[in-house]
């Protein structure tokens, strides 16, 4: 198992059988894989306390926090009075948290074969215990803010960080000390009820954020949803169900662009096209952010904008009996207006015109796709457009 001598392992391996606390780990076995020793011992599935502390989303009151020192300090009052005597190797990575929220301490005891594995400290640690060995004055102590900690644990560690070893309290003091302060019931059921009430409570407040968060994010994604398709259809998609294709006997279709857009595009320069606030892009959005505040005045839908080309459409997805022409025909004239107060940002001389084309007549319409699903429509146009 280790090249210890074998009377040693086994007297540690004794001691470390005896050693039975609540707030300690128990040794059940070891074996050996490849040269190194393992231990086998309780599971605590709450995993390491630095770990939980730093990942955890959970927050610990003050209160609870006390009651995890309290289980620390039981566990070194417990070692200290038992044949291992200390603990060694204090760490926030020798503290695990159990089912309970119960602090249990290892890495303790078995001191001859864990003299044979390879002790590996990181830069930082070994900096600090340099610092820490030289004695300075004052002496090299954490800088802790009373205002991030409580009083009655931050007195406690200022003691505990005396430069003279005789001046610093015995865990049975500080466990003595804390135990007064310490709300503990008569019995371990009522304090873990305790501890598993603020667990709780702490939980249901992380779900209460979590929740209206979720909400909030289920709500943009909606809205921005019913922007692409229409309502009912984006309702039915959302519960999984086939948006089957539908004939449509009366719709009214507008279709616009803007005149010689492209041969404007055509002759300006690729900055005055692209260039942030002031090119023929930014001017285009906002004409377009315009026309779709004022379409949300009319019973129409907004099919779709490619370049300057605008496609909206009354009576279809919901039908509006014969109220789809006079619609149309109203947003046009909005429409007509509107682009009038515009102006091409380097051509200011430049006046915008709408080449506006309606027809009225059936159409049927489906949607195309499970992923990023788009309305198809396919209108039967028997007349030519009308300008």
């Amino acid at each position: 198992m280790s090249s210890a001598p074998i009377v040693t392992v086994v007297t540690e391996w004794n001691r470390m059988r005896e050693c039975v606390s609540e707030n300690l780990v128990h040794l059940h076995g070891a074996l050996q894989h490849e040269g190194r020793v393992y231990f086998v011992t309780d599971f605590c599935s709450k995993g390491t306390l630095g770990c939980f502390l730093r990942e955890s989303p959970l927050k610990l009151d003050w209160s609870l926090r006390r009651s995890l020192v309290l289980d620390i300090i039981n566990g070194l009052d417990y070692l200290h009075h038992s044949a291992v005597g200390y603990h060694g190797a204090l760490t926030s990575s020798a503290c695990l948290l159990d089912g309970r929220f119960t602090i249990k301490l290892t890495g303790f005891g078995m001191r001859g074969v864990r003299r044979q594995e390879p002790r590996i400290r990181t830069p930082g640690v070994s900096e600090i215990l340099q610092w820490v060995r030289a004695g300075t004055t004052p002496p090299y102590r954490p800088d802790v803010s009373r205002d991030d900690c409580d009083d009655v644990l931050f007195e406690m560690m200022r003691l505990c960080w005396a430069e003279n070893p005789s001046e610093r309290p015995r865990s049975a003091d500080l466990r003595r000390q804390l135990s007064r302060i310490v709300t503990t019931s008569s019995s371990v059921v009522d304090d873990l009820l305790q501890r598993m009430e603020r667990y709780a409570n702490n939980l249901e407040e992380l779900v209460v954020e979590k929740s209206a968060a979720f909400l909030e994010e289920k709500g943009r994604s909606e809205e921005l949803l019913y922007q692409v398709l229409p309502r009912y259809i984006a309702e039915q998609l959302k519960r999984g169900h086939q948006v089957r294709p539908e004939n449509f006997e009366s719709v009214s279709i507008y279709f616009s662009d803007i005149v010689e857009f492209t041969a404007l595009s055509a002759s300006s320069t690729p900055l005055e096209v692209t260039a942030g606030r002031g090119g023929i892009v930014d001017m285009l959005n906002s004409l377009y952010t315009v026309f779709d505040q004022i379409i949300s005045n009319y019973d129409v839908y907004k099919v779709e904008t490619i370049g300057d080309a605008y496609m909206v459409v009354s009576g279809l997805p919901v039908r509006n009996g014969n109220l789809h022409g006079q619609q149309i025909a109203l947003m046009s004239i909005a429409l007509l207006e509107a682009i009038k107060k515009f102006r091409v940002p380097h051509r200011p001389t430049y006046k915008l015109q709408l080449r506006i084309g309606v027809h009225t007549g059936p159409a049927a319409a489906g949607v195309v796709g499970l992923k990023m699903p788009r309305a198809a429509r396919k209108a039967a146009l028997s007349e030519r457009w009308e300008r």
